[in-house]
């Protein structure tokens, strides 16, 4: 639910209505909420990890690269709900 936040985004707040939910699956709220903090951050470490493997050896994803000419990151794509990816979404 977390796992690509970024480290330095304000802590989840999970809604009454998710905690209901979660009561109503049988599942304690508060042990919930900490299961998902636990994970907060998990793909985009994974993300920035890559990202830093790839430029300290380049040559190996881009085998033409120029060292001279040197590199910029220009930015990131985020898909945001990648997860849901595939799925239908209803709009109401």
């Amino acid at each position: 639910m977390t796992d690509f936040r970024p480290p330095g985004a304000e802590p989840r707040r999970y809604s009454e209505h998710l905690r209901g939910k979660w009561k109503e699956r049988g599942l304690d709220p508060d042990k919930e909420a900490d299961k998902n903090r636990a994970d907060c951050g998990v793909i985009y470490d994974h993300m920035i990890n890559h990202i830093r493997r790839v430029l300290k050896d380049i040559r190996r994803v881009v085998p033409d690269y120029d060292s001279k000419q040197g590199y910029e990151l220009a930015g990131f794509v985020w898909f945001q709900g990648f997860k849901r990816h595939g799925r239908r979404l209803v709009v109401r």
